[in-house]
C-alpha cells in the first residue's frame, strides 16, 4: 500500500518510500502493530534494508513471544516481546505520545514476561473458561481464578502460562494505549458507565496529580502498585 495511506500509527518515512508492505492478516490490528521486518528496520534499527530485514528474519534469528518467527509480514504489535539472541537484545512493542508503534528495550529477565488485556470470556462446550487477549490469542483459565473484561493476565514466555491476574480497580497501575491519551501511565480512578450518547470511559490520575479521561477499551492494566513491564 501506499505510505501516504499507512495508519498514522505507523512510525515510517512517508515523503521517502512511496510503498510500505502491509501486515499479513495475524493476531494484532493495523493500527496496533507493524509488519516485523518494518519494525525491525525502521523502528529499531536492526537492519539497514529490506533485503538485510528479510535474511535475518529467514535465518531464524528473530523471536517474538520467545518463538521463532521466519514471516517478515507477521502483524508484530502492543506488549510484544522482540529478541534477537545472536546479540542479546530485546524489545518491548509499546506506543508513544503521538499514539504511534514504538519499540524500548528490556532486560532478559522482562523479556520473559508478557502483559495481555482481556477482552472476553467465555465457556466452552466442555465447561472450561477461556478469555480471549487483545493480540488475539485465547488461554484457557482456572474456574477459581477471579478474571473479568478489562483485566489483564501476567504471562510467561515462551510457553504462554499464567502467572498472575492484575485486577482493573482503584489504585491499579494503568497504560493509556490509543486517542488523545496514548502513551499515559497513570492509576486507576472510576468508570464513567455508557450513556445513550457516550461510551463507557475511565478515569486515570497520572503522576503530576492531573486526571485523564479516555475509552475503558483503550486503557489497560500493567500492574497493581507498580508497573510489571516496561511500557516507556
Amino acid at each position: 500500500m501506499k505510505a501516504l495511506a499507512a495508519p498514522r500509527s505507523w512510525k515510517i518515512k512517508r515523503k521517502e518510500n512511496v510503498f510500505v508492505a502491509k501486515s499479513r492478516p495475524g493476531p494484532h490490528p493495523l493500527y496496533l502493530s507493524l509488519p516485523a521486518y518494518v519494525l525491525v528496520r525502521d523502528i529499531m534499527g536492526e537492519a539497514a534494508s529490506k533485503k538485510e530485514a528479510k535474511t535475518i528474519f529467514k535465518q531464524g534469528k528473530v523471536l517474538v513471544d520467545g518463538r521463532e518467527v521466519r514471516e517478515e509480514k507477521r502483524p508484530v504489535g502492543l506488549m510484544d516481546v522482540v529478541s534477537f539472541p545472536s546479540t542479546s537484545k530485546h524489545y518491548r512493542v509499546t506506543v508513544d505520545g503521538d499514539g504511534r508503534v514504538v519499540a524500548v528495550p528490556i532486560s532478559a529477565k522482562e523479556s520473559k514476561v508478557k502483559v495481555s488485556r482481556v477482552v472476553s470470556k467465555f465457556t466452552t462446550k466442555k465447561g472450561e473458561l477461556t478469555i480471549r487477549l487483545h493480540d488475539g490469542t485465547s488461554l484457557k483459565v482456572p474456574g477459581e481464578i477471579p478474571v473479568d473484561n478489562g483485566d489483564s493476565v501476567v504471562l510467561s514466555l515462551p510457553d504462554r502460562k499464567l502467572s498472575d491476574v492484575i485486577r482493573m480497580k482503584e489504585g491499579t497501575i494503568c497504560f493509556a494505549f490509543r486517542g488523545s491519551s496514548a502513551g499515559k501511565l497513570g492509576k486507576f480512578e472510576s468508570q464513567s458507565p455508557a450513556s445513550l450518547k457516550r461510551r463507557a470511559l475511565t478515569n486515570m490520575k497520572l503522576n503530576d496529580g492531573s486526571s485523564v479521561s479516555t475509552l475503558k477499551e483503550y486503557v489497560m492494566a500493567i500492574g497493581s502498585e507498580e508497573p510489571r513491564v516496561t511500557v516507556a
